[in-house]
């Protein structure tokens, strides 16, 4: 009977979310994010039919001293055409409060749907190309990043 408790636990706490069609993040290491620094990360659209929201995740340290955090996005379709996009995330707000609710003692997660219900024009791979736009080189007290894409 034990062992089907630990099974069953086991099960919810490792069971993926069913709309979740990627997620992966790039540590930024202990430098801190240089301004030419790209995160890039490839996915496969197999249906261009259907609809995704696109989220931004960002994990930093409870030393990051700014309460936003500007993106310089690109996507890369699989003919080689180019998208760019600037976005302005929100991780504190003007009191310092993290917007998230994702803390802990060191980090906090933040995700940030940039774009909804996005439709790919085509099938195939995808490039998306992240990097910061803030003043400092490096920038220091972003950890992580990277992009999750959500199944509608």
């Amino acid at each position: 009977m034990k062992t089907l408790v630990y099974i069953a636990v086991a099960m919810t706490l490792f069971a993926c979310d069913s709309s979740t069609y990627y997620d992966d993040m790039e540590a930024i290491g202990n430098d801190g994010w240089k301004q030419d620094k790209f995160i890039e990360q490839t996915v496969d659209i197999e249906d261009a039919e259907e609809q995704f929201d696109v989220y931004l995740n960002i994990r930093n340290t409870k030393d990051y001293q700014y309460w936003n955090l500007f993106v310089f996005l690109d996507i890369e379709d699989p003919d080689g055409e180019v998208w760019k996009d600037t976005v302005e995330l929100t991780i504190s707000d003007e009191n310092g409060k993290w917007t998230s609710e994702d803390v802990s003692e060191t980090y906090v997660m933040n995700s940030f749907r940039t774009y909804q219900d996005y439709t790919f024009p085509k099938p195939g791979k995808y490039t998306f190309k992240l990097s910061h736009g803030m003043y400092d080189d490096p920038l220091i007290g972003i950890s992580d990043v990277g992009i999750r894409l959500e199944k509608k």
